[in-house]
């Protein structure tokens, strides 16, 4: 799979929108399903993390403020970085419900 990054000019380095990465719509196709719901990440030193709050990849991604494409990484054994790790650790102290209000607050 070949993976390139791009980033719009205005990163926010608070929540790390403004990156993300581009993949050709084959190996989105061959690797992604859109009915996900859960992820499992494994980081570089040991720590893993299941969280399933019944969220689309996107969803999620968009909770932690990445992009779709790195959640798919996550999952795979990329690790994100610090910030977002603590940001996807603090998801463990929420449940569905809270999940949703926050995402719907971000309109």
């Amino acid at each position: 799979m070949v993976v390139t990054g791009w980033h719009n000019g205005i990163p926010d380095n608070k929540t790390g929108a403004g990156y993300g990465i581009r993949i050709t719509p084959g190996d989105r196709d061959q690797y992604f399903e859109r009915d996900w719901t859960g992820i499992t990440l494994q980081f570089d030193d040991g720590d893993t993390v299941t969280i399933d709050l019944g969220l689309t990849r996107e969803e999620f991604a968009q909770l932690v403020g990445a992009h779709k494409q790195a959640v798919y990484l996550w999952e795979r054994g990329v690790v994100p970085r610090d910030a977002l790790k603590a940001k996807i650790l603090g998801l463990r102290k929420i449940g569905a419900r809270e999940a949703r209000e926050i995402l719907e607050g971000m309109g």
